[in-house]
């Protein structure tokens, strides 16, 4: 049997050259590998591996991407893993790696999928867990984190959780962020976070000014008010039209028969009203409640043109004996243990 030509192949698929070495000064062997396919063996180890086709895409792993001969319009894709970018068409700068991540994905730019069968398409998306993904070739800028997330159509989100439970989420369409299971904004027009849920702050907090030694420093209009609109108000200082401290405010018609506008309670009790429609109709007047049904007057009743305020047991009134019209009224309560 001639073995003529078997040398000669053999050189033209394995070659040792000598490459000289410039930090140690020596000349160090380098195996050559050329006109091979498919290479089969245990355990490869090197310094360096050139692997990529002409269009920059570096398939990793059996099955992974497409066939180095088949480039499917994919440019600037690196997929690692089993079967991870296999039969990508129209994929460009985008990173897979893990078993089967974005396996099938077409139409993708700008996309970074890790995670067995994470998900791979559209442009700008980040997705990170096994699962994990978006669906659709025209969905953008999402960033998901976590297992399980199942396949989600959207666009400008933020996922960080695990299948159903997702703590953090945010929608950089608005700025807004949410926590708690606050997967949308409830008024995207105020609010920039949304927090569903008790919440505990350990510290000092400031609001629109550096936390100070307090736990609540706050630099602007203030207002609290409870399930009973009973309400502290602070808005640009005592003003005659708002602001400055109240438990209760509001507008009411008051015909010529007294008008309940609240109820007395245990303290000192201070309650203005002002007609709406003409000043010099205005009443106040200030109490101490021993019981919420039991009051003294602490000065006198100040009343100027028809308005007045009496009180019926517990219930605080308002009059205007010639007019049916509409009073501003404040109530006050600094109570008494």
């Amino acid at each position: 049997m001639s073995s003529s030509g078997i040398q000669n192949y053999l050189s033209n698929v394995f070659r040792q050259v000598y490459v000289f070495d410039t930090t140690a000064a020596v000349f160090v062997p380098k195996l050559e590998l050329s006109n091979i396919d498919t290479y089969s063996g245990n355990s490869v180890s090197v310094f360096t591996a050139a692997v990529g086709d002409t269009a920059s895409n570096v398939y990793v792993g059996s099955n992974a991407g497409n066939s180095y001969n088949t480039i499917r319009a994919c440019s600037n894709v690196t997929a690692v893993g089993f079967a991870t970018g296999s039969n990508i068409s129209n994929v460009s700068n985008s990173v897979y790696i893990g078993a089967s991540a974005g396996a099938n994905t077409s139409n993708a730019n700008a996309v970074i999928a890790i995670g067995a069968s994470s998900l791979g398409g559209g442009t700008s998306n980040i997705s990170i867990g096994n699962g994990t993904g978006v669906v659709g070739d025209t969905r953008t800028s999402n960033i998901l984190i976590g297992h399980s997330f199942g396949t989600l159509a959207v666009s400008n989100q933020v996922r960080i959780g695990h299948g159903s439970r997702i703590p953090i989420a945010a929608d950089l369409s608005y700025n807004w962020v949410g926590l708690g299971g606050q997967l949308t904004p409830t008024n995207v027009t105020y609010a920039t976070i949304d927090i569903s849920g008790s919440t505990r702050i350990q510290g000092n907090l400031g609001l629109n000014i550096e936390p100070g030694f307090r736990t609540l420093d706050v630099l602007g209009n203030l207002r609290v008010r409870d399930n009973a609109s009973n309400t502290l108000d602070f808005n640009g200082g005592l003003t005659a039209s708002s602001g400055g401290f109240a438990s209760v405010q509001s507008n009411i018609a008051v015909p010529a028969a007294a008008t309940s506008i609240g109820q007395l309670k245990k303290g000192v009790v201070l309650i203005s009203a002002v007609n709406q429609s003409n000043s010099a109709d205005y009443a106040s007047r200030m109490l101490i409640a021993y019981t919420n049904s039991n009051a003294v007057d602490l000065g006198s009743n100040v009343a100027a043109g028809d308005a007045s305020i009496t009180l019926s047991t517990s219930n605080i009134q308002i009059t205007d004996v010639t007019n049916t019209t509409t009073y501003e009224y404040s109530i006050t309560y600094f109570p008494l243990p």
